[in-house]
């Protein structure tokens, strides 16, 4: 099973590309489901309706950000409007990136979680680096909404182990990049790492199960 969103609404065109995602949800369910991609950058008067058609057949599995591609900070007022849709229903919201400078002094991801607890926010990527991962996890201490994505081209040796030392494996997980990375990599990352069986099958699926309300296998 993949959750997958579309290039084409991370690029120029929001609304064709969540079209194309809306129709490969309701051809290739449950093996594939897809996340709605808003883009800020345009009213949310202009995306709710398409949204709310989503949410009443019951396909909306989450929101993904690009705010890198779309050119806004995870911090702008025009991102509160998603940040509520997602809070008032419990719904994930993975990033690229959380992007944007500290707000008061701590990292933006941070505050939002606090102020959205019902919204479950996955920061994409969190393992690419140390850097990352000790700045990360240390945003991810304490706050029980707040995931990371391990997806990356690389990771380094023990870096999955600390992170699931530092804020459990209960909150950390799996991703692709597919098409751009092989699946088959990422997936051994996670299979020979020092991690234990319980932890490893939280990491590659039971957690996602749990995120986005799917039946675990």
């Amino acid at each position: 099973m993949l959750l997958v969103s579309s290039h084409l609404a991370i690029g120029p065109d929001w609304r064709e590309g969540n079209r194309q995602a809306y129709q490969i949800h309701h051809r290739f369910a449950p093996r594939l489901l897809a996340y709605f991609t808003p883009n800020p950058r345009y009213s949310w008067d202009e995306m709710q309706p398409e949204i709310d058609r989503w949410a009443a057949e019951g396909i909306l599995m989450g929101f993904k950000l690009h705010p890198d591609l779309h050119g806004y900070s995870c911090t702008d007022k025009k991102c509160f409007p998603i940040y509520e849709y997602a809070n008032e229903r419990g719904l994930p919201i993975l990033s690229h990136t959380w992007q944007g400078e500290q707000v008061d002094n701590q990292h933006p991801l941070r505050g939002l979680a606090q102020r959205y607890p019902d919204a479950i926010f996955i920061h994409a990527h969190a393992a690419n680096s140390w850097s990352a991962c000790e700045l990360l996890t240390e945003v991810a201490m304490g706050q029980d909404n707040v995931y990371l994505d391990i997806t990356g081209s690389m990771m380094y040796y023990g870096l999955l182990e600390e992170m699931a030392n530092r804020i459990g494996a209960a909150h950390i997980l799996f991703g692709t990049d597919m098409p751009f990375l092989d699946a088959r990599a990422q997936i051994g990352r996670v299979l020979t790492s020092q991690l234990s069986d319980d932890e490893k099958r939280l990491i590659l699926g039971l957690n996602a199960a749990q995120i986005y309300k799917l039946p675990a296998h």
